[in-house]
């Protein structure tokens, strides 16, 4: 019974990732990357929002959720009108995400996770786009806004 015993519904959205940190254990060369189909999850909604409480839902992973942007807008919006009460909404993100996803999450999470290394140096050191770029600006000023 402790399947209907939870108190928030979790979602790993997504093993896509835009950022191809050093120490990851997801081999992006090799990794064929998988998202959970929006009909899971609007399962996942209707089975599990309204039991025993729950009026959380958070999105995490090995991926990066925000590289599913829509399917984590779509899922947001179905239980947003599926509840009959506020859902509260947690994510986890690396940070290097656009203004217009940062301005998107900053208007509809209460409580957003943003991975960090540490100061520049390290930060570009260790978490760099795929492209291999440095991370630092944006993650800071993503950090700053939100």
């Amino acid at each position: 019974m402790s399947h209907i015993k939870k108190n928030m519904l979790s979602f790993f959205l997504t093993t896509k990732c835009n950022l191809d940190c050093s120490y990851c254990y997801t081999n992006k060369k090799t990794h064929q990357h998988q998202s959970i189909p929006f009909k899971f999850a609007k399962l996942g909604i209707d089975t599990f929002l309204g039991v025993n409480n729950i009026k959380h839902i958070r999105f995490f992973g090995a991926g990066e959720p925000t590289e599913e942007f829509a399917l984590l807008q779509q899922i947001c919006e179905y239980a947003d009108q599926t509840a009959h009460f506020k859902v509260t909404k947690e994510i986890q993100t690396n940070g290097v995400i656009s203004s217009q996803k940062a301005c998107w999450l900053a208007e509809h999470f209460d409580i957003i996770w943003v991975s960090c290394d540490g100061t520049p140096k390290i930060q570009n050191y260790f978490r760099r786009t795929i492209s291999g770029k440095p991370t630092s600006n944006l993650l800071e000023k993503n950090i700053k806004y939100l």
